[in-house]
């Protein structure tokens, strides 16, 4: 359960982006609009408690840890369960970069595996997937049809890092049947997947 936490530190979801100015001195983030200033030179990002909830407890220690392994300059576990990290503008586009990397290796896997899933195409924001398979056989394959659920929660984490708040994001996985090129199924992460 430590290794889940350890993820949960650098999870699906985040409530927030705020800044740091170049003195120290924190930005507050809008709970209504959340935005990554570049032009700063660190960006603070909050990953929920409801995240964090979802391994054993996190500590402070398995949070330091978490910044030590992941080159973050600081993180703070706060009082409601949440964690805080802050780190440079040029970390955090690494880490961006990082995620966009991690859903295309996803793609990657899921179609060399996957034999049913012959494409998979996105937007540049990671809000929206085409899924193209050989629909008869993507129906009778039970680990095909969870390859959406592992792209929907690649793709929001770099939402999240990319300053969507918690709440905000979204993923559309429009399922396509390739012998018709008509969509069979739309699934929306989180929502459908709530229920």
């Amino acid at each position: 359960m430590k290794t889940f936490a350890t993820f949960a530190l650098l999870a699906v979801t985040l409530s927030g982006c705020s800044a740091v100015s170049s003195n120290g001195a924190p930005t507050p983030a809008s709970s209504e609009t959340i935005a990554v200033d570049e032009t700063l030179t660190t960006a603070a990002i909050t990953i929920p408690a409801s995240i964090m909830q979802m391994g054993e407890g996190v500590t402070q220690k398995d949070v330091d840890a978490s910044v030590a392994k992941s080159g973050f300059d600081s993180g703070v576990l706060n009082d409601d369960g949440s964690v805080t990290y802050t780190m440079t503008q040029a970390k955090h586009r690494e880490i961006l970069d990082e995620y966009a990397a991690s859903v295309d290796s996803s793609i990657a896997d899921s179609i060399k595996s996957e034999k049913s899933i012959k494409e998979v195409t996105h937007n540049d924001s990671f809000t929206e997937f085409t899924v193209t398979v050989d629909r008869a056989a993507y129906e009778d394959s039970i680990s095909a049809q969870f390859v959406g659920f592992g792209l929907a929660l690649t793709a929001s984490m770099y939402q999240a890092f990319d300053g969507v708040g918690e709440g905000g994001y979204k993923v559309t996985l429009n399922f396509v049947d390739e012998s018709t090129g008509k969509t069979f199924d739309t699934s929306i992460y989180p929502d459908d997947f709530n229920d």
